[in-house]
């Protein structure tokens, strides 16, 4: 008998244990839970609200003239702008992106190499838009070439609050964010905007 009591009790202290250990657990998934909903809260009612396009107001580049780089002679090297800006309340780092297909592009002029993708990172301060410029030419010469940009959150982890914001503030594309230039005629260094989507 004594020996099945202490079983009993062993048992018990057992089932004690794991209902404390599974308790606390429980008011621990429950205050993460509040602690990164207050955090979502703050973060889409106090953050940034930022948005992005190609050019700004009515300036999307209608045409380029380009001459390919050549054994002769150096390319033309243009630009294209991208207009980003935050009507939120509180400020962000965004990380801008141009890809392109046909061309190679640049955050700078001086910027090498020239790649199929160039990026900037820009800290936009509430109720601020900027204009940011953007490098281009031509390895060779195409029949098209499409620019498309992209931006995305750079997360801040100087406080709290600032976590909150650039963690849950949205980010989203107006259009045009694709542009995508012809040839004019075949063989031609004339392009000019065909589509923006």
């Amino acid at each position: 008998m004594p020996k099945r009591k202490s079983r009993n009790t062993a048992h018990k202290r057992k089932t004690i244990r794991y209902h404390r250990l599974f308790g606390a657990v429980v008011v621990l998934l429950i205050a993460a839970g509040g602690f990164v909903s207050t955090l979502a809260w703050y973060g889409i009612s106090y953050g940034a609200i930022v948005d992005f396009s190609f050019g700004g107001s009515n300036n999307v580049r209608a045409s380029y003239q380009l001459f390919a780089i050549s054994p002769l002679r150096l390319p033309t090297i243009d630009n294209t702008h991208v207009f980003i800006r935050n009507i939120g309340s509180a400020g962000i780092t965004v990380l801008v992106t141009v890809h392109a297909v046909n061309a190679v592009v640049s955050s700078g002029y001086y910027t090498y190499p020239y790649t199929d993708t160039a990026q900037t990172q820009i800290y936009l301060a509430p109720g601020l838009g900027y204009l940011i410029t953007f490098y281009l030419f031509l390895p060779m010469q195409a029949s098209t070439f499409t620019l498309q940009v992209t931006a995305a959150r750079t997360l801040d982890f100087s406080s709290i609050t600032a976590l909150a914001t650039s963690s849950f503030s949205p980010i989203h594309p107006s259009s045009p964010t694709t542009l995508i230039y012809e040839e004019t005629q075949p063989n031609s260094t004339a392009y000019v905007l065909t589509q923006q989507d």
